[in-house]
């Protein structure tokens, strides 16, 4: 996958370097501290991105023919 960014296109490897930088300030600044705790932790939901969502939803349609 590439994507443009300000009229550069970024390598599969400065994605990669993007998307672990994002999970990482998600895990060190985005958890609850419930979510930390040993008994009964509380579950992280982790947003879908638009893209993601419209696949799933594509998918979904073409093995049950219908929408979630």
């Amino acid at each position: 996958e590439n994507r443009m960014e300000n009229a550069k296109m970024l390598t599969d490897e400065e994605l990669a370097k993007e998307k672990k930088e994002y999970i990482k300030d998600q895990l060190e600044n985005h958890v609850w501290e419930s979510e930390l705790r040993r008994e009964v932790p509380h579950v992280h939901y982790v947003d879908r991105t638009e893209k993601v969502y419209n696949r799933r939803e594509e998918r979904y349609e073409k093995l049950h023919g219908g929408t979630l």
